[in-house]
């Protein structure tokens, strides 16, 4: 009986082990890309970019994230192979990497996006704003 305990748990060790290490080899065959977004005119990291990664075969997105406070980024577990990547943010414009390589090992970008409306037009904008003063009833 204490025999086919043992035999028992040996196998299921083995099995746990075996699998383990399957995952392992999976997740080693695979990329990472990390990056920075920034906004190009006044260089300052842009939050909530949207970094989308486009399988440049079937033409759909694979994978995709935003970026955080610092502008940082990063998609993990990416299949090897040639992509196109797309940042995009609300009122920039879109910053398109046509073909990136990516293989087992990381990958580093940095990416600048171009404002649609420059900065100087914003602050002239600004200053040009009526005043309304409160109307008492």
């Amino acid at each position: 009986m204490i025999k086919k305990l043992a035999f028992i748990l040996l196998m299921i060790g083995l099995s746990v082990s075996a699998f383990s290490e399957e995952i392992k080899d999976s997740e080693m065959s695979k990329g990472n890309l990390t990056g920075y977004v920034y906004d190009e005119s006044i260089n300052k990291p842009l939050e909530y970019a949207t970094v989308s990664l486009i399988d440049l075969e079937k033409g759909s997105v694979v994978n995709g994230t935003i970026s955080d406070e610092s502008g940082y980024f990063q998609l993990k577990n990416i299949n090897p192979g040639i992509y196109r990547i797309e940042i995009t943010f609300i009122g920039y414009e879109k910053e398109v990497i046509e073909r990136i390589e990516i293989t087992r090992k990381n990958r580093k970008i940095v990416v600048t996006i171009k404002n649609r409306i420059p900065i100087t037009h914003i602050i002239a904008l600004l200053f040009s704003l009526p005043s309304f003063s409160k109307v008492s009833a």
